[in-house]
């Protein structure tokens, strides 16, 4: 028997729950491993092209790009929409189909800059598709829920945002897929406290 295989195996095992938790599930391992020795190349590939960068640079730059990529399908495919933007849609989606915030929080869910989120809400209520009213607990604030017309709005826009979501995943795999979401979700974890504290 090859001993040494089998420490192989128990690190990589080791490797992948340290990165994407408790593997329970030997296939979704051996597609990792497949995938771990297929990427290799890809990523000395990029470290090559961006010798002047640092990883950490690299990959801040490349979320950046993937921003303005959502953005410009985004703003083909909303065009004969109600809502324009990302923004606008998940301002929106947040209440859907009868959810009611302050202003404060919707714009907090939406990790905004108050200034910012305010320009998104007044652009709403504008174009009809929030409406507002004095929140019972706190005469101060303003709550908000969708207007008929924001509701249909919306219904009229899944399809458009279904189709722009997977073009902007590209041609990942399922377990690709997973991944990028783990790692994503962890840097959300790390910097919405920062957020908050900010705040």
């Amino acid at each position: 028997m090859n001993y040494q295989m089998l420490v192989n195996i128990i690190q990589q095992i080791e490797k992948y729950e340290s990165q994407l938790g408790p593997l329970n599930n030997e296939f979704v391992f051996a597609e990792w491993l497949l995938q771990q020795k297929n990427q290799t190349q890809s990523i000395e590939f990029v470290k090559e092209e961006n010798m002047e960068e640092s990883t950490e640079s690299v990959i801040s730059k490349y979320i950046i790009f993937l921003n303005r990529y959502a953005k410009m399908h985004m703003k083909k495919m909303l065009t004969d929409s109600a809502i324009n933007n990302f923004d606008d849609f998940s301002f929106l989606i947040y209440l859907f189909p009868n959810h009611s915030f302050t202003k404060m929080e919707l714009i907090e869910k939406n990790v905004m800059e108050k200034t910012s989120g305010m320009e998104v809400i007044n652009r709403l209520l504008k174009n009809e598709l929030l409406q507002q009213s004095t929140d019972m607990n706190d005469k101060r604030s303003k709550r908000l829920t969708l207007t008929e017309k924001g509701t249909t709005a919306l219904a009229a826009s899944f399809a458009a945002m279904n189709t722009i979501a997977h073009t902007i995943t590209g041609n990942l795999n399922d377990y690709q897929k997973q991944t990028l979401l783990h790692l994503l979700h962890q840097l959300h974890l790390f910097h919405l406290p920062i957020y908050h504290q900010k705040k």
